[in-house]
């Protein structure tokens, strides 16, 4: 692996280049059966990149088609904890919101009774 960093060769774009170093965004392109099957396999790549590297946020992970990068669905919810923790489930998860580790703070409703859902 090559590591750009120990480089003096600029990035191709110079545009990119004059931008000042803050945050950075990656792209992976992956195959799936599915629009399903792609979120799932989104969420489990997202996940073990977090485990390896912690410094990533999984929150703002999002999936699109390849040539379709302007219609984009959020793969995790993203909510604000009371402690400023962000909840790092999937969208649209039931039950409480929870944060990033073993030991993340569980905040919310939880899940609703279900004598109380008709």
């Amino acid at each position: 692996m090559h590591d750009r960093s120990a480089s003096n060769t600029p990035m191709a774009d110079p545009v990119l280049a004059a931008m000042p170093a803050s945050g950075f965004t990656v792209h992976l392109d992956f195959g799936a059966a599915s629009l399903t099957e792609a979120r799932e396999q989104a969420v489990r790549y997202a996940e073990a990149l977090s485990i390896l590297c912690p410094e990533i946020a999984i929150e703002t992970t999002q999936l699109s088609y390849v040539d379709a990068w302007d219609h984009i669905e959020q793969l995790f919810c993203g909510a604000i904890g009371p402690d400023g923790e962000v909840c790092v489930d999937v969208c649209d998860h039931p039950g409480f919101h929870r944060a990033d580790g073993l030991a993340g703070l569980a905040w919310g409703d939880g899940d609703p009774d279900p004598d109380t859902r008709r």
